[in-house]
């Protein structure tokens, strides 16, 4: 626990720039994520949890391309858990699509467990938004160069660095 905290503080350090930048306020709840992955989410209580999601990212969290939410299916738990971190603190600054789900009285961190084990269970959907295939070649060169050092080789991201799986999302999402 001491260990992720650690990992925690140091990466939102290394990233207050970035931060700084966007409407996410510098000091984001660290605490609040150490919570939610410390954990242990059932699978078969995230489907029901789930419930909230599947409006917007389709009872087989495929998402929606053509609205701009993303494919969760397959996603590392300790992504589908920042992101509601993040996304908790961003909805104290300004609104997101999901600020109203993500108050801590309608989704609390067990349920945030829960459904981040869920999605992770599900498979990756293989028809998901794709773009037209004439840049394949363009596309694959920058990702390789680009993006392959964090989301790896094949775009199954790395859990334990919160790089999320980026393999089968929207290309309009990407």
């Amino acid at each position: 626990m001491k260990s992720i905290s650690s990992f925690l503080t140091s990466l939102l350090l290394a990233a207050q720039p970035a931060l700084a930048q966007s409407d996410v306020p510098a000091k984001s709840d660290t605490t609040e994520l150490a919570a939610v992955l410390a954990l242990k989410g059932d699978p078969v209580q995230g489907k029901d949890a789930y419930e909230l999601c599947r409006g917007c990212h389709r009872p087989d969290a495929s998402g929606k391309p053509e609205a701009g939410y993303p494919q969760r299916a397959g996603q590392h738990p300790q992504v589908t858990s920042s992101n509601r971190c993040w996304m908790y603190a961003q909805a104290a600054v300004t609104a997101t699509k999901c600020s109203i789900f993500i108050v801590e009285d309608v989704l609390p961190r067990e349920q945030i467990a829960h459904i981040a084990a869920y999605l992770h269970s599900l498979p990756v959907p293989t028809t998901n938004g794709k773009g037209d295939g004439q840049q394949l070649e363009l596309g694959k060169r920058l990702y390789e160069r680009d993006c392959a050092v964090c989301h790896g080789q094949h775009g199954e991201g790395v859990g334990e660095k919160f790089y999320p799986r980026v393999a089968g999302q929207h290309y309009n999402y990407l």
